[in-house]
């Protein structure tokens, strides 16, 4: 149906069309769904806690 809509004359055309549709479709579900609140504090906090343990290591 979408090579006759596109114009397009091979099938593995859409197969990439559509896995990449699929792809970037499920990308944003899946940040939809992240709950980003205090993420930034985070990922501050186990930055400092790497730093922290690198000095005491040396």
């Amino acid at each position: 149906m979408l090579e006759a809509m596109f114009g397009w004359r091979d099938a593995k055309t859409s197969k990439v069309y559509t896995r990449n549709a699929d792809r970037a479709r499920l990308a944003r579900q899946t940040v939809a769904r992240i709950n980003w609140d205090g993420v930034g504090t985070k990922l501050l906090a186990i930055e400092e806690k790497a730093e922290e343990t690198e000095a005491a290591n040396g």
